[in-house]
């Protein structure tokens, strides 16, 4: 029992995520300040990185500076309790299922 505990606990907290479409120019970049952004820009280049700092015209994290004029289109890592809830139910649902099989199978071992 302690291993299915364990388990659940790990799961949940593993989360799951997902990415959100930032609406450019509606939303000051600063607002990202901490989360992890994928950032398309009109020449092609695609980076990925934490926003560190952010101005109105420049986002900055990792080592990377991008101006705004320059990005095409960013997205925004988001955790969904929605699909962390149900991939844990999922997994735990089996798991019970599984141990309940192995059990009434044991039982018609007798």
């Amino acid at each position: 029992m302690k291993k299915a505990t364990v388990l659940f606990i790990f799961l949940f907290f593993m989360g799951c995520s997902s990415m959100s479409e930032v609406p450019l120019g509606e939303v000051s970049l600063s607002k990202y300040i901490g989360e992890d952004v994928i950032v398309k820009t009109y020449s092609g280049d695609v980076f990925e990185f934490t926003v560190e700092s952010a101005t109105e015209l420049t986002i900055y994290g990792d080592g990377i500076t991008i101006k705004a004029i320059d990005i095409q289109k960013m997205e925004v890592t988001s955790f969904s309790l929605v699909k962390t809830t149900g991939i844990t139910g999922g997994v735990m649902a089996s798991i019970v299922l599984v141990m309940g099989l192995v059990f009434w199978g044991a039982l018609g071992a007798f």
